[in-house]
């Protein structure tokens, strides 16, 4: 379930038939539906121009939405378990998605192409980008992990971890961030 910041009077629900259902809260009605999915919708976001809704499913699938139009611009195929959690990179160049398969895979939004992977040894349960170089992820296992990208070799390094943290508050929990070194950002 999000709201359309834009517009907070839209509300986008995920179904369990792979629908989404846009529906407009004044009116107190659905406005749009889009289907395409073949399984439950895990995960939606909106793109950072608000133009486009993103959607996750458990059918290994992510999806990209002109919603305004009710049409699917394009399916990323890749992830070999349920898509758990998206994030656009914060220059918009990628979309970076976990899977219960235990790879984060970045997708190039020029030829929405996986151009990168990290393999992990627990599910993300959400990412968090800050920047095209660093990521944070929150894992199943409780672990919260701040990766780095090196430019030279394009090669994503665990620069920190810890333990028994819960994945959704990692941008909360204090001690990482300080750790990370978050808290002078």
């Amino acid at each position: 379930l999000i709201f359309h910041i834009q517009e907070p009077r839209y509300v986008v629900i995920g179904c369990d038939n792979g629908g989404i259902v846009i529906s407009d809260i004044d009116l107190g009605k659905s406005v749009i539906q889009l289907d395409g999915h073949k399984g439950a919708i895990i995960s939606l976001l909106f793109s950072p121009d608000k133009k486009y809704l993103v959607s996750g499913s458990n059918d290994k699938t992510i999806r990209l939405w002109d919603y305004r139009k009710g049409q699917c611009l394009r399916e990323l195929i890749g992830h070999t378990d349920t898509v758990k959690s998206m994030m656009f990179t914060q220059d918009f160049y990628q979309l970076i998605s976990t899977g219960a398969d235990r790879v984060v895979r970045f997708w190039s939004l020029n030829t929405f192409d996986c151009v990168n992977k990290i393999h992990t040894f627990s599910p993300a349960m959400c990412v968090y980008s800050l920047g095209k170089d660093q990521i944070i992820l929150g894992l199943i296992d409780g672990d919260l992990q701040y990766w780095k990208r090196q430019e030279s070799s394009n090669q994503w390094i665990l620069a920190k971890s810890l333990k028994n943290r819960s994945p959704y508050l990692c941008l909360e929990d204090t001690d990482f961030r300080s750790s990370v070194g978050l808290d002078e950002m």
